[in-house]
């Protein structure tokens, strides 16, 4: 702006000192002296006129390209400007949008890692219970070999093993030997629990498995180790999720 300025003030002063310095070559027709000069002098003045007139002129116009470029100049650094402005408004706009697009995506990962985490935490809740349970079934089922179902556990016992085992099927592995391990716990305890002696009830413990030459009291505890052991292999894939 200030050079905007010097060159509107110091154009027209420099087309008025042309206009000044050349005044003798001109003001001759402007006084109405001319008829008066000689023939010689006007020759003269003829030559330089043409040359006069043409810098006068060639000055105002010069001047006026000057502003005009300077008065585009700024008109254009203006424009810029707004440009710029207007950029730095859509680019903060759009940053604003990320960022807001960012943390929406920030929570869904916090929900979908913290319901993992929740899902993680009850399956191993479940095969925490379920390794207890397995160790209180074997204890009921021998305490009946020796004392019968005293404390009548032994039947509410059963529906939590089979609530237990109905959420293991997503482990085939598990849920069969889960299976085999309640159905041999189950007989025992149908055979021996109308039996009134230890002895009597001892002696199915003692018998053979029509399936294999254990006993069904060793077959029985064989089950117990085969549960066990599937509920660590379901507990190592439980906490290696990623």
């Amino acid at each position: 702006m200030p050079k905007y300025l010097a060159l509107v003030v110091l154009l027209p002063l420099a087309v008025a000192a042309g206009v000044y310095y050349s005044s003798d070559h001109w003001i001759y027709l402007l006084t109405g002296s001319w008829e008066n000069l000689d023939t010689a002098t006007k020759r003269e003045l003829l030559k330089v006129a043409p040359t006069a007139i043409a810098a006068m002129f060639g000055s105002i116009v010069a001047a006026i390209t000057a502003v005009t470029l300077v008065g585009l100049q700024r008109n254009a650094s203006l424009q810029i400007e707004t440009r710029k402005g207007e950029i730095l408004e859509e680019l903060e706009e759009k940053k604003n949008i990320l960022a807001g697009q960012l943390d929406t995506k920030r929570q869904e990962l916090q929900q979908k890692l913290g319901l993992a985490r929740q899902q993680i935490d009850e399956k191993l809740n479940r095969l925490n219970e379920a390794r207890s349970s397995v160790s209180e079934y074997r204890s009921l089922v021998q305490m009946m070999r020796s004392f019968g179902d005293e404390t009548g556990e032994m039947k509410p016992f059963q529906k939590k093993l089979i609530q237990l085992r109905d959420s293991f099927t997503e482990f085939p592995e598990l849920y069969k030997a889960w299976t085999d391990f309640h159905q041999k716990g189950f007989y025992l305890c149908e055979r021996m629990e109308p039996l009134r002696s230890a002895r009597s009830r001892r002696s199915v413990w003692d018998g053979i498995s029509q399936d294999s030459p254990l006993t069904l009291g060793v077959e029985f505890g064989n089950s117990a180790q085969e549960v066990l052991a599937r509920l660590e292999e379901v507990r190592d894939q439980v906490v290696s999720v990623p």
